[in-house]
Order: structure tokens, then C-alpha cells, then sequence
């Protein structure tokens, strides 16, 4: 009964999550000709990474999140737009947190997008959190099917960069109008 109810609250879980999408930050017509430049990540905010036996320093994982975001956020064109994000959070979800009720991990922070030829901010300070791009169910399944540390903070890593791109340009990346 106990497994029935914790499939219930996962799978209830998964759909209020494919049900909602990021929102997205930037009106259409600004998204559309969004170019950006430097991205600045500020890890001083950063206690560590949560949840797992496996630690790296902030300025590793500034330097990891950076790279990931200019993969997914680089576009053709003149830059036009400064991205600056305080980390706040970056909680990987652990084996025995998945036995009990699954989850995803995340990242958390404070980006802010500032247009580079006015100052005026395109986004205010708004807090973003971004999602493993895997999905772990609760009990025996998902503690056993939990990624290895480092690959599910890769997929985290990943998962926060395609949110960033999908609230900045409205739609995933590798979507038309990427």
C-alpha cells in the first residue's frame, strides 16, 4: 500500500511538472533579438552541493554552470545582453532520498539580465530553479535506478542551462526560434 501511494505522488508529481513550463522572462519580440554576451556566475552565496557524498568547490561548479549556460544560450548575432547569476543552491537528489520519495535534483539562484548598451535591466533579480533532466521515481526503483553522483550532476547542470534558455527565448532549446 505504502509503494502505491508513493507511485501515486510521484507520478502526480511528474505530470503537475510536464504540465508546467518555465516561465518565460522576456516578452517575444525582446527574446527574439536577445544576443547574450557575458555570463557572469556568482558562487559566493554557494554553501556546497546537497544531498550526495560528492563535493566540488564553488568555483568549479560556477565554472561548470558558465559552460553550460553559453552551450545552450549562444546565438549568432552582436551581444546585446549581460547575464549575471548568484547561485544559491545545488541539491542533488541521493539514493535514499529517491527510496523514499523520488525527486529531482536542482539548482537555485538569482539571475539578472542587464541590456549592454543601456544598464536597464532586461530582467530583474528573479529567483530561477532548474531541474536534473531525469526524472527519479520513489522506492526500491528509483534508489536503484539513481544516476552515479557526478552523471546526475551533469544532468543537473544541463537541466538548469535548457530552463535558463527556455525562460530567456521561450522555447527549449533546439526548438524553432532558438
Amino acid at each position: 500500500m505504502a509503494l502505491a501511494v508513493r507511485m501515486f505522488a510521484a507520478l502526480s508529481l511528474f505530470i503537475l511538472m510536464a504540465a508546467c513550463a518555465p516561465t518565460v522572462l522576456v516578452d517575444e519580440s525582446r527574446s527574439q533579438s536577445l544576443v547574450v554576451g557575458s555570463i557572469d556566475i556568482d558562487a559566493s552565496q554557494f554553501a556546497g552541493l546537497k544531498g550526495r557524498e560528492f563535493q566540488l568547490p564553488p568555483e568549479q561548479v560556477a565554472a561548470d554552470i558558465e559552460r553550460e549556460l553559453r552551450a545552450v544560450l549562444t546565438r549568432p548575432g552582436a551581444a546585446n545582453a549581460d547575464i549575471k547569476l548568484v547561485v544559491t543552491n545545488f541539491r542533488l537528489v541521493s539514493p535514499g532520498q529517491a527510496l523514499a520519495l523520488g525527486g529531482q535534483s536542482a539548482i537555485t539562484g538569482t539571475l539578472t539580465v542587464v541590456d549592454q548598451a543601456t544598464g536597464a535591466q532586461i530582467v530583474p533579480p528573479t529567483e530561477v530553479v532548474g531541474i536534473s533532466e531525469q526524472l527519479r521515481l520513489g522506492g526500491v526503483i528509483g534508489a536503484v535506478t539513481s544516476p552515479a553522483a557526478d552523471k546526475d550532476y551533469r544532468q543537473t547542470l544541463r537541466g538548469f542551462a535548457a530552463s535558463i534558455h527556455q525562460q530567456l527565448y521561450g522555447v527549449k532549446p533546439g526548438e524553432v526560434g532558438a
